[in-house]
């Protein structure tokens, strides 16, 4: 019933615009050829509300709206193909000041534009457009068949759209209702993003290579009584923060039926939900979606010992348990095709799983188990395989987005991008698990939490990352050979140290310990690591008070341990003293990973270091904070990151012949740097983005091929508005020079230029 009311609250919006534009319309009638020789020539021509006939043949031009007009047809052989040499979509419809009604009937309008993102019709501004009984197609793959942007309003009735990348996009605060129609044979169907809304009803979407109905952003959807059929990707997938809601949709032959922020209610069950127990195989049912359709609400599903291919969509309660031998692997229409890979399992809206003694293996891309919503997850004694003897890993072993729960305990999870994959505010009890042979076994990110006991992570790039604001606990997690076993906004309580700590000092190399790591498991908090000359393998995290220094400066090398794993991680509880060391990478771009990392409350003082050849040479995360003196940072592809809420002072050091930017501020950071030489840098010396604070002093940038310093904001190179800068800057005795300096910054030396907000008086000083 809500669902059926939230409909008629729609269908009643647009009735709204039906009878507002059906106002506007005037009788004066336009008859092309006979009155005008072009489709432009009329609509240029015609008074406001001008209802314009055109002849049955094919129009090969490209036409500009930008008033209350009627196109009318004569069928589906009147065709407007856009003009074969046009950059420009066939019809643009667009109205910047007020609002204008438009209505296209009876019309086949192709997309034949040589642009790389080609759309065949365009509507933005504040334009009402009703399209009705038309035919949509796309000369290239790569062509979109309407896009609706800004604050436009689109009825698209019993129209056909078919062979283009997207049929529909719908962006930023747009609107569309969709009824009647006939989506086939795209790239996609229907994808919502921004915060646009849309009703679709009475449709049928099938035959897409990808996904039928897809939804990002902050966008909303009500989706009923549609027919989505035969789809490789999913049915409707949603990642969008707002709810999609919707009822009776038949819903069969999909990749998969529903992913992610989707009620489980949107679809109509293959079966009618009456069996409390299902042993599988079972001869009643054709494949594991049906036999799971036919659970009743707290319902078992046995699976004997075999592999079954399956793709498999759960909204309601029920319990899957495995015998020995019973495996879950995916299905996919073009296995041989990766993009196509779809979960094994995916869990909406209303679900509430419980796996016990389960293998389940994917051999590529996204999830082995995807759940979003509000599922609820528990797996027991369950294997998750990435992949099937090739050389490709699934994106991530389980997926947990938005405010799903899940319980993990002896489990097993291996050859995964990321064993577990924990966004939005999802949260995840692990315990007792083994993770390994993947590129992570925890990732966090948005405002995702855990907790994390007594699991073990072995061979993984890395073992725990979050740059998650959500808290991460746990003890007692056994790291064995990962490249790193923690990074970012995490506590050192995590892991298990490798040694008890007993020593005061440790000279390395030193035949008791095996690695850097165990060196510094070894000293007690204070403690003191002495590195001779040479070069080691780190892959170090660092979790309390510690000195590190090289007996002669540069002269001890700290290295990656894996390919794009950083050389040293310092989260919760560090607080180090790092002193003429060398840090690298050691590896080639594309494959390095970051120098040094410092996450949640971490504290380093560097003196004398050298980072270099790596992909971010400091990255400063969470409430960290760093403090280089006299240091290098040269030839990494970012020199120094500061992100969320950290801290840095750069002093008498140098940040040059950096790939991109050498210093770059974001979020709430500060940074205070004086008497610093920032040069010869890809891009810009330093950046400012967001609410970044910077304090600099008598520094001299130069040489750069981007800006010398350059605040995001409009009418820079680079400007975004979602990271438009809004901080403050102080500082005086600067040298930036522009681009007529001998010495000069490329593109120019500020960016606003100076003098000008938001440079503080005598921010720059003349050349002596």
């Amino acid at each position: 019933m809500k669902i059926f009311q939230e409909c008629r609250l729609i269908v009643a919006f647009f009735g709204i615009f039906l009878f507002i534009s059906s106002n506007t319309f005037i009788r004066a009638q336009i008859k092309v050829p006979e009155d005008y020789s072009t489709i432009q020539e009329a609509i240029d021509a015609s008074p406001e509300g001008a209802v314009i006939i055109i002849a049955q043949r094919t129009w090969e031009e490209n036409i500009v709206i930008k008033k209350s007009v009627v196109l009318q047809g004569s069928g589906f052989a009147t065709v407007l193909k856009g003009a074969y040499y046009s950059y420009s979509p066939t019809i643009i419809i667009s109205s910047e000041s007020s609002s204008i009604a438009v209505r296209i009937k009876n019309l086949t309008i192709i997309e034949r534009s040589k642009d790389l993102a080609p759309k065949c019709i365009s509507i933005g501004g504040h334009s009402y457009v009703e399209i009705n009984q038309c035919r949509v197609s796309c000369t290239s793959d790569a062509g979109d068949g309407i896009v609706v942007c800004e604050y436009a309003t689109l009825n698209l009735l019993e129209t056909d759209i078919f062979g283009c990348d997207t049929a529909l996009r719908a962006e930023d605060f747009s609107k569309v209702m969709i009824s009647n129609c006939l989506f086939f044979h795209n790239e996609e169907g229907v994808l919502l993003e921004d915060s646009a809304q849309a009703l679709i009803s009475s449709c049928q979407l099938f035959g897409h290579r990808d996904d039928a109905i897809s939804i990002y952003g902050a966008a909303r959807a009500v989706i009923c009584r549609n027919i989505i059929k035969s789809n490789r990707g999913f049915g409707i997938l949603s990642y969008s923060s707002e709810e999609t809601t919707g009822e009776e949709n038949v819903m069969e032959g999909n990749g998969v039926d529903l992913g992610g922020n989707v009620s489980g209610s949107l679809r109509i069950p293959l079966r009618e939900p009456t069996e409390r127990e299902i042993i599988f195989p079972d001869p009643r049912y054709h494949h594991l979606q049906e036999a799971v359709d036919a659970l009743i609400s707290g319902g078992t599903l046995r699976i004997k010992p075999g592999t079954y291919r399956t793709n498999v969509t759960v909204g309601k309660k029920i319990r899957v348990v495995g015998e020995k031998g019973a495996c879950l692997l995916h299905y996919s229409q073009k296995p041989w095709l990766p993009e196509y890979s779809l979960p094994v399992l995916s869990l909406v809206r209303g679900a509430e799983v419980e796996i016990n003694n389960l293998e389940l293996q994917a051999s590529c891309l996204l999830a082995v188990v995807m759940a979003g919503a509000d599922a609820r997850l528990v797996m027991e004694n369950c294997s998750i395989i990435g992949h099937i003897g090739d050389e490709k890993n699934v994106e991530h072993g389980i997926i947990l987005m938005q405010s799903t729960s899940a319980t993990f305990s002896m489990c097993v999870i291996s050859q995964t991008m990321a064993g577990f994959m924990l966004r939005d505010a999802a949260h995840a009890e692990i315990s007792n698990c083994e993770i390994s042979h993947g590129v992570c076994g925890v990732y966090l990110e948005d405002l995702a939490g855990a907790h994390i006991s007594n699991n073990c992570f072995r061979d993984n790039r890395c073992g725990i990352h979050s740059i998650s604001l959500g808290e991460v606990e746990g003890n007692g997690n056994r790291m064995i050979e990962n490249g790193i076993d923690l990074v970012g906004n995490l506590p050192g309580t995590l892991r298990t140290a490798l040694r008890t700590d007993t020593e005061i000092e440790i000279r390395f190399p030193d035949d008791r310990y095996s690695s850097l790591q165990e060196a510094v498991d070894a000293l007690i908090p204070g403690g003191r690591l002495i590195l001779e000359v040479g070069q080691y393998l780190a892959g170090v995290t660092l979790d309390k008070p510690l000195t590190l220094e090289a007996v002669k400066e540069n002269g001890a090398t700290l290295t990656a341990r894996t390919n794009g794993a950083p050389v040293l991680s310092l989260v919760g509880g560090a607080d180090v003293v790092l002193n003429g060391l060398l840090i690298t990478s050691g590896k080639e771009r594309p494959f390095s990973g970051e120098g040094i990392v410092l996450g949640r409350n971490a504290r380093a003082i560097l003196k004398k270091c050298t980072i270099l050849n790596n992909y971010k040479g400091i990255l400063v995360q969470g409430h960290a904070e760093a403090v280089l003196t006299d240091c290098v940072i040269r030839k990494n592809d970012s020199g120094v990151v500061v992100e969320h809420r950290a801290r840095v002072s750069i002093i008498d050091s140098s940040v040059s012949e950096n790939q991109f930017v050498g210093i770059t501020l974001e979020d709430v950071t500060q940074a205070a740097i004086l008497n610093c030489s920032i040069a010869l840098n890809k891009g810009d010396g330093l950046r400012l983005q967001d609410n970044a604070n910077l304090e600099i002093e008598k520094t001299q940038i130069f040489l750069n091929d981007g800006y010398g310093l350059v605040a995001n904001i409009e009418g820079c190179r680079g400007f975004s508005k979602a990271d438009e800068f809004m901080g403050c800057v102080r500082g005086t005795e600067n040298l930036i020079p522009g681009p007529t300096d001998p010495t000069g910054n490329k593109r120019g030396g500020l960016c606003p230029p100076y003098p000008g907000a938001p440079w503080p008086a005598n921010f720059l000083r003349n050349r002596e």
